[in-house]
């Protein structure tokens, strides 16, 4: 079971997002936040750090800098640009919104594979 934290913007696209990562029997929400800003002080109050960090593009700068880096990342990008550019502050993995559920859980294989 892989403890997943989500930093996502509110709107249709969090909540389908959500609707999916749920039925994703190896993952297990664990926290969600709306900004980067929220974001360290959501880490510090879970007894654990997740396994996973999955976040919208806008923040990941932002994001990683309060992330301990040993904590993987998931970008989810809505253009080519953006996913590249995800990749080259420090995504892990970079996925562009509106993947499959297999590209997902092929995504998911590499950031846990050590």
């Amino acid at each position: 079971m892989c403890c997943t934290m989500l930093l996502m913007p509110p709107g249709p696209y969090r909540r389908n997002l959500l609707a999916f990562l749920a039925a994703v029997p190896e993952l297990c929400l664990v926290e969600v936040v709306e900004s980067a800003g929220e974001l360290a002080t959501a880490v510090s109050q879970l007894p654990a750090p997740p396994d996973l960090f999955i976040l919208d593009y806008a923040p990941l700068a932002a994001a990683r800098l309060a992330l301990p880096a040993s904590i993987p990342c998931l970008a989810l990008a809505e253009t080519i640009p953006q996913l590249q550019q995800a990749l080259d502050v420090g995504a892990d993995c970079a996925l562009l919104r509106g993947f499959s559920a297999a590209e997902f859980l092929a995504a998911l294989r590499v950031i846990r594979e050590p």
